[in-house]
């Protein structure tokens, strides 16, 4: 018997190869250009950085330790409050939440079919027409078509 796919994988390896997930990126991306508290927030952080309050007088040659020093004092701020930023945009009542969902399902049902396909085109083994012959058909009977992806992961979307 063979061992159960990795369906997470493969519906990742699904939504990329139909370009999805770049224009997921792109939206997220997009939506985190436009976000003003990002903006603000950033800019209260250069205000108060300490690093370009010592630099005041930077000569350009320094400019690369400067940068690098400016880096280690503001990544980690930045970066946690750009991520619950992204979060966001993601969440399963955005727009952008309700487009992963739409693809991740259409996704599971691509990836259902394939395997009912498949099984239906190997030998049966014994199996008298029309009954299960193996777990991925057995899977693929059971698969919650409309069913929503937040629901599925019990109401943690995203691995959040």
């Amino acid at each position: 018997m063979s061992a159960v796919p990795d369906e997470g994988q493969e519906v990742l390896d699904c939504i990329m190869a139909a370009g999805h997930f770049d224009e997921i990126r792109k939206e997220v991306t997009e939506q985190l250009r436009q976000n003003e508290d990002l903006k603000e927030f950033t800019m209260t952080l250069l205000e108060d950085s300490t690093t370009l309050a010592e630099n005041a007088d930077y000569k350009p040659e320094r400019k690369k330790k400067v940068l690098e020093e400016l880096r280690k004092e503001l990544e980690e701020k930045l970066l946690d409050r750009a991520s619950k930023a992204a979060w966001a945009t993601m969440d399963p009542n955005s727009p952008v939440g309700k487009t992963i969902e739409q693809k991740v399902c259409e996704a599971l049902t691509e990836i259902y079919k394939k395997r009912s396909q498949e099984q239906s085109q190997a030998p049966t083994g014994g199996y008298a027409a029309g009954q299960s012959s193996g777990p991925a058909q057995q899977q693929y009977n059971s698969a919650p078509h409309g069913f929503s992806v937040a629901q599925s992961y019990n109401q943690q979307p995203y691995g959040r």
